[in-house]
């Protein structure tokens, strides 16, 4: 997912507009991706594929803040992609035991 933030690709251009979109359908579709990445990502980090609704509504932020981050740092044409790697799985692991608590 990195890669394509950080290409960036077409499909996640796309995707990314999509989130901002003035049509609800369209949104509604991005929001339904996000939340996939974020049921993903707790079947991964939790073990479970049905977290409690605090969980993933706090994985779907992460999400977010992953897909700025990446963004952010594509733009300002920061090429240290391990420190970019480093700095999401720390907040990640932060995320994941503040709200697993």
């Amino acid at each position: 997912y990195l890669d394509q933030i950080l290409a960036p690709a077409p499909a996640y251009v796309l995707y990314a507009r999509a989130t901002h979109s003035a049509d609800d359908d369209v949104r509604a579709a991005a929001a339904a991706t996000r939340s996939a990445i974020a049921a993903g990502v707790a079947r991964n980090h939790l073990g479970t594929d049905s977290p409690p609704a605090a969980v993933l509504a706090a994985l779907v932020a992460y999400i977010a803040f992953a897909e700025t981050a990446g963004e952010q740092w594509r733009t300002s044409g920061l090429r240290d992609r391990t420190h970019l790697e480093q700095l999401l799985a720390d907040v990640l692991v932060a995320l994941v035991a503040s709200v697993a608590t």
